[in-house]
């Protein structure tokens, strides 16, 4: 016959053992769960959306110096999103270049970075329908020494040009301006200061960007070209998400991308970024309440307790188990 010290034993490696398979189990269709879940899912499950930006970019992006929080064009864009989603949002910065990998490796769930809607990116990722409309543009010293008036000037032995890196404007200059001298730069604003302390002839990028930076001064637009449409990026198949982005941008906009109808409050958050009416505005409203949601510029924390279902479990089986067995061995 076994001891009473044996039994107890018995009794306390059953009751580990019925633990750790409790918790693998819940480990097995935890898992097999997220598998069939979809980004949509998550982003409700969690409570907050993540969007990749390259927050060098105003004024669709960029950090506000005091509040250390980004602002722009784009965040208010993404504020809606998330109010429609009913979650708080997560703006996390991402280097321009490997922002489509990044976003592929699920470090976040959508791009919202004036990003040009092309053939080559959506072999990559999903598009939403265009929420801004763009154009490139080429911008000078403001005294103009080499009388550059258009794109055409720039093909040129001994033009020195600045573009941002993976662009469309570093697309376009490898292919038409083979003739200049081309740099690429990490963020466009690094180039537009090399431009001003005369490293540069001229940078090509985004019209509301350099116009932006023409303001002090310093710099001017000398011409404009290659009319581009901006979309939200998804991961390929992500058509759940997709379709609630999309609302969004039907609400703003007009649900007809060929004839758009911004509404008052795209026009306001237009007329904040850019100072002009959204083309096709006939309103009348340039400020209003820009609802918001709440930011953050890291994965807000659960508040939960760490370890809790184990804690459930350790309550609930091995506390009593082990004052039975205490009590077990004093008699024993």
């Amino acid at each position: 016959m076994k001891s009473k010290r044996t039994k107890n034993l018995i009794m306390l490696s059953v009751i580990i053992v019925g633990l750790f398979l409790t918790v693998f189990a819940k480990n097995i269709v935890t898992t097999t769960a997220q598998e069939e879940k979809d980004t949509l899912d998550e982003i409700l499950e969690r409570g907050y959306m993540i969007v990749g930006s390259d927050t060098t970019y105003p004024p669709f992006e960029s950090i506000n110096p005091e509040t250390g929080l980004p602002e722009g064009f784009d965040v208010d864009i993404a504020h809606q999103i998330a109010l429609d989603l009913g979650v708080d949002l997560v703006f996390k910065t991402s280097a321009w270049e490997p922002i489509i990998p990044n976003l592929k490796a699920k470090q976040f769930d959508m791009i919202i970075s004036a990003m040009t809607i092309t053939a080559e990116r959506e072999k990559e990722v999903d598009f939403s329908r265009w929420y801004y409309k763009s154009e490139q543009a080429v911008l000078v010293p403001a005294n103009n020494p080499l009388n550059i008036n258009s794109v055409d000037d720039l093909n040129k032995s001994g033009i020195r040009i600045g573009v941002q890196s993976g662009t469309t404007s570093h697309i376009y200059a490898n292919e038409s301006l083979q003739a200049a001298t081309l740099s690429t730069y990490d963020d466009i604003l690094t180039a537009i200061e090399d431009l001003k302390q005369g490293k540069l002839d001229a940078v090509l990028g985004d019209y509301a960007v350099l116009a932006k930076a023409a303001k002090d001064g310093k710099t001017k637009i000398v011409d404009t070209y290659s009319p581009e449409d901006f979309g939200i990026a998804v991961r390929e198949g992500e058509t759940r998400l997709l379709d609630r982005i999309n609302k969004v941008i039907n609400k703003l906009l007009g649900s007809d991308p060929n004839n758009p109808q911004p509404s008052d409050l795209y026009n306001a958050i237009y007329y904040k970024w850019f100072e002009v009416n959204a083309p096709g505005y006939t309103g009348t409203v340039t400020s209003t309440v820009i609802p918001t949601a709440k930011l953050y510029t890291d994965i807000p924390k659960s508040g939960g307790i760490p370890g809790f279902e184990f804690s459930i479990i350790l309550v609930t089986f091995i506390a009593p188990g082990l004052i039975i067995l205490k009590r077990r061995f004093k008699k024993a």
